[in-house]
């Protein structure tokens, strides 16, 4: 989320560090070496009880750099995190996104042939890629609220795909789930043996965490957090 601030700045030039992450996913695209790049949330700083008018100007760098993947074609998702709304009151839970949807709506993305469809203006979607000759699809959630029924119809349909399910809240330390984990596991992740891995942000840290389900011996489902946004507290994953 910091890379929009000036404290991700390269020589005082804005984009500086989100340009760099890009431009080195855009090279490993045309390449050949990467397939598919996702951002877990948290594209922006701003939030409640920051000067609002910092978010235009943040999500303007974030969009300019998601645009360096998107103008060669490579295929690629986001889901919005806590960081890219405004809360109308601190006592209430009550998001609202004028950005993110000026960002990042459905029409970025429509007409794309790896993208699959979306709901609510691309607060959730998915996509559909082959990598290595493997059909995925990446259910990308939205944060706080999910669409149950579109989510699963769509999780449903794709049952012979491999699926990554991709949220901004998930996983914390030591393989434990956030409360959003928790939901978020119980209705879309257990359900779903084609589900092989979940990937989040939110939390602090690099971890990683390998679950196995005693109903299906055979099924690991790996569990991967990544956030850089303090890096001297960021813990390396298990080997």
């Amino acid at each position: 989320q910091n890379y929009t601030t000036p404290v991700y700045y390269i020589d005082g030039k804005a984009n500086g560090i989100y340009n760099t992450i890009m431009e080195y996913t855009k090279t490993q695209y045309l390449n050949g070496n990467v397939a598919y790049f996702h951002h877990v949330g948290d594209m922006t700083a701003n939030s409640s009880g920051y000067d609002e008018n910092k978010f235009d100007y943040e999500f303007q760098i974030a969009s300019d750099a998601h645009h360096i993947i998107d103008d060669v074609g490579m295929p690629n998702g986001v889901t919005p995190g806590n960081h890219d709304f405004h809360v109308v009151t601190k006592n209430q839970d009550n998001y609202v996104r004028p950005w993110y949807d000026k960002y990042f709506p459905a029409t970025r993305y429509l007409g794309k042939p790896w993208y699959g469809g979306h709901f609510d203006n691309n607060y959730n979607s998915y996509t559909l890629v082959t990598i290595a000759g493997r059909d995925f699809i990446f259910l990308n959630l939205g944060f706080s609220s999910y669409p149950y029924e579109w989510a699963n119809h769509v999780l449903q349909k794709y049952q012979h795909r491999i699926g990554v399910v991709c949220a901004h809240s998930y996983l914390t330390s030591n393989g434990r789930l956030t409360s959003l984990g928790n939901i978020i596991f119980t209705h879309f992740v257990a359900p779903y043996p084609n589900v092989l891995m979940q990937l989040s942000g939110h939390v602090v840290l690099v971890d990683y965490n390998i679950r196995t389900f005693e109903n299906d011996p055979k099924r690991k489902l790996y569990e991967i957090v990544v956030d850089h946004t303090r890096s001297e507290e960021r813990r390396v994953g298990k080997e």
